[in-house]
């Protein structure tokens, strides 16, 4: 999948562990796709978001603005 463009390497706020030599390997599988512009890779770099920049665009900055999302959303239910 990396190779093919359609993944990327997992990053996260905290350490990943991908097993021993593997971290090596897929990043060097992502970078060929990179250089290849396969998949995601294809369009303009700034059109391009990762899924770590897109979760931390769309996290709660706080846990009581998640709690009032989630109490939005079980109102709404509720009115149905």
């Amino acid at each position: 999948m990396l190779r093919a463009g359609i993944a990327t390497v997992y990053e996260a706020k905290s350490g990943a562990e991908f097993g021993e030599g593997r971290e090596q390997i897929y990043r060097k599988a992502e970078w060929w796709a990179k250089t290849k512009r396969k998949g995601i890779w294809s369009g303009k770099k700034e059109d391009f978001e990762s899924p770590r920049e897109y979760k931390s665009r769309y996290a709660p900055r706080s846990p009581a603005e998640g709690q009032a999302g989630e109490e939005v959303i079980t109102k709404a239910r509720l009115k149905k």
